[in-house]
């Protein structure tokens, strides 16, 4: 295997996992964020393991005036129903069943649509995520380029990285565990 397109592979999926918000997010001081703000959360999968889930709307009905950011992803694998493992039964999560979960790349797509369905202020408080690719696989930077180009990013700067970056600057000697970051 070509050295280089394995370290090409690896980076993408690096720099995915810590810049993949689409476009048209919004830098974290361009949000409205009242004082009484009590948290921002950093992991909410808008689908589950069968791709349906909470209405994005309802998403930030539930996020009130109590929670300011949120990044905004969906689950990235989908359960396999196999008639002949589980009959009748519907798995709906992947310890109900044996069957395999498989990479369901179409959830990026599906949470950018949710996400352009919001108004603009809506938007100013959700960190859109791609998540829809197997991270060991040597395409998986093909796929991102694939969801960048038909969700374009507008230029504005990586928070996230910048964020990040000065984290592990403050904290040196801690270590800091990134909830997934692609790995389920």
């Amino acid at each position: 295997m070509n050295s280089n397109k394995i370290l090409f592979a690896g980076l993408a999926a690096a720099i995915i996992c810590f810049s993949t918000e689409f476009a048209i997010a919004q830098k974290p001081e361009e949000a409205v964020k009242p004082p009484d703000y009590l948290f921002d959360d950093a992991h909410f999968h808008l689908t589950n393991y069968v791709q349906e889930g909470t209405d994005i709307h309802k998403f930030l009905e539930i996020m009130g005036e109590k929670v300011g950011r949120s990044v905004l992803f969906g689950l990235p694998l989908q359960q396999t129903w196999s008639y002949s493992t589980t009959g009748d039964f519907a798995p709906t999560y992947y310890l109900a069943t044996d069957d395999p979960l498989y990479y369901y790349s179409f959830t990026d797509a599906f949470i950018a649509m949710a996400y352009r369905s919001i108004t603009p202020d809506q938007q100013k408080r959700l960190d859109p995520m791609i998540t829809g690719f197997n991270p060991s696989d040597m395409y998986a930077a093909d796929h991102i380029r694939r969801v960048l180009m038909t969700f374009p990013k507008s230029g504005q700067d990586n928070w996230d990285v910048k964020q990040l970056s000065d984290l592990f600057k403050r904290h040196p000697n801690t270590s800091i565990i990134w909830a997934n970051c692609g790995l389920g």
